[in-house]
This record gives structure tokens, sequence and C-alpha cells, in this order.
């Protein structure tokens, strides 16, 4: 039977186009019996000689292999010069602090070279040592991938920042590590890093990282303004000041968000700013998330500005906390003034007027996990006038979100003094959508049942003397 399946796979491979094959290997299990023929081939050997035809490698190893099997080798086919691909992507289970990790990926593997070829490395679970050739000045790299890998030698965070420094082409870097896996630098606590690193051709990047190593990490790198940031940072502590909380987040990402806006392409805007703070439901680590990402405003159909913020599940900061946090974002960061779209997830009260004076563009509104006091601030700023002279708030608003109509009955504001607002056109603007709409999902968190998805719209009158 195994002679078999290689003359199959011999077979297969010859039918193929050259520099073409994606080429997956995944290890036989436990749960397969051990009277059943493996189509697995632990010999390297088999595949040498098709090695050129590989466009990229996906090895997926499991926890469970039979007790006669082992992991591929992977060392004579990373070594072939007939080993060409554009992609590699090696994925092996997670492993406790105090195990080794199953694979070591150094000069060794790769025979102290990479394939001119490969663009893309995506590695989870991997000991990795940060002076290979993964890092290669001469490397043709745009994607480079570390999830839950262990780095050692030279493993501090600023260690792996001045590696990737030496790549030319990456574009697309993703770190996703914890204290075991990775080292803080030796300057951490540090308000402004000893060397700024420069990567200009990056255009995104994803980190899940402690929040001291991630706050840390983006004051030491220098972006450009088109760059798509998603970071994720966990153990943000249980004694934690609302202003030290607001300025490292400045230094770490409010400057970037509002040097966009003022950067080399002036018609440039960010678009997309999502900040939240959650605890695990079931887990050990609570933290924040954060994404900004920018687009051209001069794009024949730019993107919706969107602003998301959730607070939902936070375990250990506290609300005033949060809120103050939220609300130091949104009075200082410019970004927001560009947003039209904006949700709120658990928003506690006093933060949605916080947005919405500022982000006077906004068209489109989403509240769930709590409505809090949307619908008192919605009342109050379409019976207002702008105190500065400027474009009055809720100008241009057409729509409103909500899960539920139970939950707006529950609160001072009646169903129909909003519907009753949403009609009314503002103090000061001319003109606008000629209707609004309060959409209600019907999906909520809060309540047992789900209710009827419903759509309730009112014309806008700007001419009530009429």
């Amino acid at each position: 039977m195994k002679r078999r399946n290689i003359a199959w796979m011999h077979t297969a491979f010859n039918h193929t186009d050259p520099s073409q094959l994606d080429v997956t290997l995944v290890p036989p299990t436990e749960k397969i019996g051990q009277s059943t023929p493996y189509p697995w081939i632990e010999d390297p050997e088999d595949f040498m000689i098709h090695l050129s035809k590989w466009k990229s490698l996906n090895y997926y190893a499991v926890d469970d292999l039979p007790d006669d099997r082992h992991d591929l080798d992977l060392r004579p086919i990373f070594r072939s010069p007939n080993f060409a691909p554009q992609k590699i992507k090696l994925e092996f289970p997670s492993v406790a602090p105090e195990s080794e990790c199953r694979v070591l990926v150094d000069g060794e593997l790769f025979g102290g070279h990479l394939p001119s070829t490969l663009e893309a490395v995506h590695l989870q679970s991997c000991a990795v040592r940060v002076h290979s050739p993964l890092f290669q000045a001469s490397s043709r790299l745009k994607i480079l991938r570390f999830e839950w890998c262990r780095f050692i030698g030279e493993r501090t965070l600023s260690d792996v920042l001045l590696a990737i420094h030496d790549l030319p082409c990456l574009n697309e870097f993703s770190l996703l590590a914890t204290t075991d896996d990775l080292l803080p630098p030796a300057n951490i606590h540090a308000l402004d890093p000893a060397h700024v690193i420069i990567l200009p051709a990056l255009r995104r990047i994803t980190i899940d990282l402690p929040f001291s190593y991630a706050t840390w990490m983006f004051r030491a790198l220098e972006l450009d303004s088109k760059c798509v940031i998603h970071a994720y940072m966990s153990n943000l502590g249980t004694d934690v000041d609302a202003t030290a909380l607001c300025t490292t987040i400045d230094a770490a990402f409010g400057n970037w968000a509002n040097a966009a806006l003022s950067g080399s392409e002036p018609n440039s805007r960010v678009v997309g700013l999502a900040v939240g703070f959650e605890g695990l439901v079931g887990g050990n680590r609570s933290g924040a998330w954060l994404s900004l990402y920018t687009e051209s405003a001069m794009l024949e159909k730019p993107p919706e500005a969107r602003l998301e913020i959730n607070l939902s599940g936070v375990l250990d900061v506290s609300e005033d906390i949060l809120r103050a946090l939220c609300s130091h974002i949104v009075v200082n960061w410019t970004a927001i003034r560009s947003v039209t779209s904006i949700a709120g997830m658990n928003m506690p009260d006093g933060l949605w007027r916080d947005i919405l004076v500022v982000a006077r563009d906004v068209n489109y509104i989403d509240a769930t996990h709590r409505l809090g006091d949307l619908p008192d601030v919605l009342v109050a700023l379409l019976n207002s006038s702008p105190s500065d002279g400027g474009r009055p708030p809720l100008a241009s608003l057409a729509t409103v979100c909500i899960e539920s109509l139970t939950e707006l009955a529950s609160g001072a504001i009646s169903f129909a003094t909003l519907m009753a607002a949403l009609g009314r056109a503002v103090t000061g603007a001319m003109t606008g959508p000629e209707e609004r709409e309060l959409r209600v999902t019907g999906k909520s968190i809060i309540h047992d049942h789900d209710q009827t998805p419903s759509s309730y719209k009112v014309p806008v009158n700007y001419n009530p003397t009429t």
C-alpha cells in the first residue's frame, strides 16, 4: 500500500505545472488505527525530485503522533537547491513554558541561506533564532508572521525589531508572544526608546503582546501613515493610573494617528479606529485592543471612516479608568473628527456625548450590549446649536441602530420622544438626510429572548415654520 501511495504521489507531481504546486503535509495521528496503511511519507527523499514544482509548503504538526511515527525531517527539503517556494508555513502545537519546541528555525535548518524566491514565512510554536537566514538583508521576504514562537539566543523584543529592520521588502509583520516567548527590552520603562526603528515599506502590523511590550514597541517604531495597525495588549495590570495610561497610549499610538492626517499625503485620512478592552471569558488574561488604518480620501469611493469602542467583559480595570482613557482619545486624537460611523459596545454614561460632540460628520450609530445614555444625548444634541459656530453635531445622522426596544423603554427617553428628535433638523443645518431611521436588530444579550427586527423611519423637517 505504501508503494502504491508513493507511486500515486509521483504521478500527481508529474502532472502539475512547474512551480504551481501548493503542498500541505499533515502527519497521521493516534486516532488512525495502527493497522491502517498511512499515506504519510516519512522519508524526505520521496519528495526531492519534485521540489522544483513546489510553490508553497504548509506543514501542520499534530499533538498525538503514533509512537512509531515522528515529524518529518525538513532539513533535506529546505537545503535542496531545487527547493524554491514562495511561501513556507510551519504550524506546531503550543508548548508549555517548561517544554521545548519541536523544531528550531535557524541557520542549520536552511543550510545557511533562504530560497531566493521566498516571499512569505508563517511560523507557529517554533523555536526561532533571531540571527538566522530569516533576517538576511538580501531577503525578498514580504510577509513574516511569528505566532507564539520561542525566541532563543538574543531574544529581547528590541533584538527582533532590529532584525526585521534589515528586511527591505517587508510589507506585513505579525508578532504574537508572551513573556515566556520573548524577553522585554532593557529600557522598556523609558519614556523614549534608545533607538527609533524605521520600517518605511511596512503596510500591516499585527501584534498580541503584553501591554508594556506593545506600547514600547510602537514608541520605538516609525511607521508610514499608510500602515495598518492591529494591536492586542494583555496584562494591563490591576493598579492602573488613568493619567499614566493616557500618556502611554498617546505616545504609542495617538501621535501616529494624528501625524497620519498631516503626513506626506495631505489627502490621507484615518478611516478606521477601533479601541477595546475585554476580559477573555473562561481565560486567564484581559487586555486592550486597538486598530488603526488610513486610506486616501482621493479614492473614487473612499471607505467609511469608522470608530469602534468595545468595553465588554473587562476583568481587572475599572470602568472609570476606561471611560477616562476613551474620553481622552476622543478629545485629543484628531483622527476622531473625521469618522462617519460609530459602533459602541457596553458604553458607559457620558462617553457617547464626548464622541458625538467631536465627531460631527457621523451618519451611522450602532449601540450594542448597553444603550446607556445614548437616547438622552441624541435628544439633547438634536435640539442644540453648536457653541463654536462650526458644523452642528449630528447634522448628517441618518441611522441609529439599537438591540432592543425593551431597553429603550426602561430609560428616561421614550420611543416617541426619540423619534420626534430624529425627525427634527439640527439647528443651523440647512441640508442633511431626507429621513432618519431607528433600526432595531432584535438581538440582545441583556434579554432572554430575541425580538423581531424592526425599522422606524421619520422624515426630517428642515422648514418647521411651514
